[in-house]
């Protein structure tokens, strides 16, 4: 968060001559104002310990004795009901590797949108370029987005499905194992949360590199073509013909 990271927390602190405290951070990336109120209740926080001449000592509040042991990790770790990664929904054999490893960032929240190189400091302007009213984070642009939440409405139109709305996109891709279709419907609902993403990322990434924009008729059909062309060599979808896609 911030560019003095070797700087000790005394360092940080300034007082001013009636006795003020305020702390020079010196973040990295610029404030955004949805920032401000989690800022405030960090140097609440700050402010709330007592700083002395004492030398810091370390303690490990998971062991009586205050010394860290691996054992005790371990059992913190696995006490405190961690949820374990859904494996299961973003590595999926029957999707490319490639686009499995980016779901895999989407669930971690690691995407290069603007919001995470903001937080990084590598720039200092956040504005999604598909709907060019809000900022571009990982859920906004997957999901929240008012272009991108119509081309799911729309494919969940097509399964004859209609969900609450999520809070965040990771929600499709635990609803991906189901039999409620045939064969060659369950593959393609499975896959429909991977193509929409990756079919979105790469529409994003022409828009703002290449200034290429698609209507959205085109991208439900960039969606549909490459699910048909993951199916092919599976033989998901024997029988049928990309106008079956595209048309039904």
């Amino acid at each position: 968060m911030s560019r003095k990271q070797s700087a000790f927390v005394k360092d940080l602190r300034v007082i001013d001559e009636s006795g003020l405290v305020s702390w020079d951070l010196d973040f990295i990336r610029r404030i955004w104002e949805e920032d401000l109120v989690e800022i405030a209740d960090f140097t609440t926080m700050l402010n709330t310990h007592v700083l002395t001449e004492d030398e810091d000592p370390r303690i490990w509040t998971k062991e009586k004795k205050g010394s860290f042991t691996l054992s005790s990790c371990y059992d913190n770790i696995h006490k405190g009901g961690m949820m374990e990664f859904p494996h299961k929904e973003v590595w999926v054999s029957d999707i490319p590797m490639k686009i499995c490893f980016f779901v895999w960032q989407v669930f971690h929240d690691s995407v290069p949108t603007m919001d995470n190189l903001s937080r990084k400091g590598m720039i200092n302007i956040n504005k999604c370029e598909m709907c060019c009213k809000d900022l571009e984070t990982v859920d906004h642009l997957l999901y929240h987005c008012s272009f991108t939440i119509d081309i799911w409405d729309g494919f969940l139109l097509e399964f004859g499905v209609r969900w609450a709305f999520r809070k965040n996109v990771k929600n499709f891709f635990a609803e991906g194992d189901t039999n409620y279709f045939l064969e060659a419907g369950n593959f393609l609902w499975k896959a429909l949360p991977f193509t929409i993403c990756w079919v979105l990322w790469n529409e994003r990434n022409q828009l703002i590199f290449e200034g290429k924009a698609k209507v959205k008729e085109k991208i439900v059909l960039d969606i549909k073509a490459l699910m048909m062309y993951w199916a092919s060599p599976l033989k998901k979808l024997r029988g049928f013909h990309f106008e079956d896609l595209v048309f039904n």
